[in-house]
């Protein structure tokens, strides 16, 4: 537990807690379980394994499944999942989004590293290495995780450690006979009391102390979150704080903006498309004052200034119109990415951060576009024309057909634009999502009707299968102009959008507006008039049964596609099924408790289960009657455990009955049985056939005695309790 504190450092919600959490609790429920039946270790292993296969499943994946079971959708969203796991922990740096793909590897880690532990402590009894898995997450967290915390996580960890430790060699000499007959707890009392002493003395020592030890303060000497790339990093796509801003932060004030000049005020660009969702994957480098820039620049535009003040918008990101090219005032460290033209916050968040920013603001005409001539760089096709191989044909097909007659990359991209503009219209009572199946609904359904994350999207991708470099750019729309301040604006959440830019040579990257109701400023080339959502739109229920030939021109008239219910975060809904509910009957999280419940069943009934399989398999290897006399009083025996009395090393039958008949009286009749065995293991001729079914007739009475007296509960108990000495008496 105190490990599994550590590690949420490196995310920044408790979205993975539950999944994660599970894992690990019933990993160490399962261990047990089978440890408790003695089931050997590599079929312990294998039944593990197979259990959290099930497990991460339904706590992951489970709009995959069918009927409650993996199915080839769970393993090739697993695979993908855990392929984008792997190319993005190259770059990000804590604390993260939980994707889902750190969260399903972080709850395979727990369910391996609980059963290692258990291995480790309970089979070997090896008091130090059973620490080892949970150290090594540990470190790794305290390695890579946020600051915040890392010295209570740290005495935490060792306090727990100390404390494992102390109880770990405390059980273990309890069940040897190292203590004097008739001390035993006396001496567990004061070793626990010494142990525990020392391990509060310990942590205090170290809480205390180690803040002033020379250096506890200073930077370290290597930073390994920045191994990979000397101090630049990736972030995450900033869709995932925007929608869920749009739903319930539509009125709150996002930053406000001095400009003689009103634009789309930019955040980033989203420039990879893995078939699940558009992220950015673009390394940062510290900056201040110029910004260098890789792209060619327009010869006709012009130096725009703008000032901004951020309140809220709980981001990294720096907002700036078109290209940014010069940052000043800033109080904090900044980083820029010059292939996406985007500022970021060095750390924490961009809320409450002044700076001004100098922007070229192209003034492109569409004759201009037409004209422009050369080479798209061989950097800008390599990567901005990249799509997965998943993408279906008739996207591809439907692209081609509406760009096929165009003579100029410009007149291309405008053919993609006005498909979308005549022929889709808003809707808030649709699905999200920008994965490949949400593309293809979106296209090829009757509806007809999407968000502009899905306008964006779509079209970069549908570009991209016919040659045009694309991506998808996301920030927002001018925000309101301030009364009596015509070079002010106040953008709020509900001015949040995205659009695709478009690459064309001799001209660099080019703004498009396919969304019905939205039109950009300073963009005369899109034969759109400038449009943004200034007041709170309401959801239209017929909008999504409804295909616009000509949206209405007004913003207002239409339904804002920003209004959604937004998912937690853009990569957690792409698990496969890719945002449809393909679960079964037993899908979803009532699936989920469902299944949990029936494994708690299974669980905590499996022992006596098992308990009567090893009985049975003992008494078809008894071959003479003297096996069967010792097998009924092996039965006898382990029955009156669940009364309390134990065998004791050394002891007779005879010493055994008396004393459980001085403790149950006469009403339990072992005298007999022990007498018969006694005759058995030590008379000349044993016993003959009809002294053996009588005592195996007492032994089944007795069995049933002792079962009626303790009840379920008690049973259970003494079948999960450790036997540290031998239950059958000598």
């Amino acid at each position: 537990m105190v490990t599994f504190y550590g590690y949420s450092r490196l995310f920044v919600d408790r979205k993975f807690l539950l999944p994660v959490l599970a894992a690990a609790t019933l990993s160490h429920l399962t261990a047990a379980l089978l440890r408790r039946v003695r089931v050997p270790i590599g079929l312990a292993a294998a039944a593990s394994l197979l259990l959290m296969g099930f497990v991460v499943t339904w706590l992951c994946y489970r709009s995959t499944t069918q009927y409650g079971l993996p199915s080839s959708l769970t393993w090739d969203g697993f695979v993908a999942e855990l392929a984008e796991g792997l190319d993005r922990f190259r770059h990000d740096r804590a604390p993260v989004e939980p994707l889902t793909s750190y969260v399903a590897v972080s709850a395979l880690a727990f369910w391996v590293v609980a059963f290692l532990a258990d291995w480790s402590a309970f089979r070997l009894w090896s008091c130090f290495e059973a620490t080892i898995p949970a150290a090594t997450i540990f470190l790794f967290a305290a390695l890579l995780g946020a600051d915040q915390g890392h010295l209570h996580t740290t005495v935490l960890f060792f306090f727990a450690a100390l404390g494992f430790w102390l109880m770990h060699r405390t059980s273990r000499a309890e069940m040897s006979t190292s203590w004097v007959r008739g001390h035993e707890r006396a001496g567990v009392g004061r070793q626990l009391r010494i142990g525990a002493g020392l391990a509060f003395t310990a942590m205090v020592s170290t809480a205390a102390l180690s803040p002033f030890l020379p250096g506890a303060g200073s930077v370290g000497m290597l930073d390994v979150r920045d191994l990979g790339g000397g101090g630049t990093r990736t972030t995450r796509s900033p869709l995932v704080d925007i929608r869920q801003r749009l739903v319930d932060q539509r009125e709150v004030v996002m930053f406000t903006v001095d400009s003689p000049e009103h634009a789309y005020w930019r955040l980033t660009a989203l420039d990879r498309f893995d078939g699940r969702s558009w992220r950015s994957s673009k390394p940062f480098q510290r900056v201040s004052g110029d910004l260098l820039t890789v792209e060619p620049r327009p010869g006709n535009f012009r130096s725009v200034d703008q000032e901004f003040e951020i309140a809220s918008l709980a981001q990294i990101w720096l907002p700036a119109a078109y290209a940014a090219q010069l940052v000043t005032g800033a109080s904090r460290e900044l980083s820029w990415n010059a292939d996406t033209s985007t500022l970021i916050v060095g750390r924490d968040t961009s809320d409450g951060l002044s700076y001004t920013v100098n922007s070229a603001i192209s003034n492109l005409s569409a004759a201009q576009l037409r004209a422009s001539r050369g080479t798209v760089p061989t950097d800008i096709t390599q990567h901005y024309l990249q799509l997965p191989r998943t993408i279906p044909d008739r996207v591809h097909s439907l692209a081609s057909e509406i760009t096929k007659a165009q003579p100029t990359a410009y007149d291309a991209a405008m053919a993609l634009q006005e498909y979308f503009r005549r022929n889709f219209t808003y809707s808030t009572d649709v699905a999200g999502g920008e994965d490949i199946d949400a593309i293809e609904d979106f296209l090829f359904s009757a509806a007809r009707a999407g968000y502009c994350e899905q306008f964006a999207g779509t079209y970069a991708a549908m570009a991209r299968s016919v040659g045009l470099p694309a991506r998808v750019a996301v920030g927002f729309t001018p925000g309101d102009a301030v009364p009596g301040q015509p070079h002010s604006f106040v953008v709020r959440g509900r001015h949040a959008h995205a659009w695709p830019e478009v690459y064309i040579a001799g001209a660099g990257w080019v703004l498009f507006e396919p969304t019905p109701g939205r039109g950009a400023p300073n963009a005369a080339y899109t034969n759109t008039d400038e449009q943004q959502d200034s007041v709170v739109a309401t959801a239209n229920p017929q909008s999504s049964t409804t295909v616009a030939e000509n949206p209405p021109s007004d913003p207002a008239a239409s339904p804002s596609p920003l209004n959604s219910a937004s998912p937690t975060t853009v990569a957690a809904e792409r698990s496969g099924g890719a945002g449809r509910d393909t679960a079964g009957p037993i899908g979803g999280w009532f699936g989920l408790l469902l299944c949990l419940a029936g494994l708690l069943l299974i669980a905590l009934f499996a022992p006596l289960a098992w308990r009567r399989l090893q009985r049975w398999r003992r008494r078809r290897r008894c071959r003479s009657s003297a096996d069967r006399l010792e097998q009924a009083w092996l039965e006898v025996s382990e029955s009156l455990q669940w009364l309390g009395v134990r065998a004791e090393l050394g002891e007779t039958p005879a010493e055994f009955a008396a004393r459980a008949q001085d403790r149950f009286g006469e009403s339990l009749a072992l005298g007999e049985l022990a007498e018969i065995l006694t005759v058995a293991r030590y008379a000349p001729d044993g016993v003959d056939h009809a002294q053996a079914e009588t005592a195996w007739r007492l032994s089944l009475a007795l069995v049933a005695q002792a079962a009626s007296t303790a009840g379920t509960g008690r049973r259970l108990g003494a079948a999960y309790r450790r036997r540290g000495r031998s239950n059958r008496p000598t």
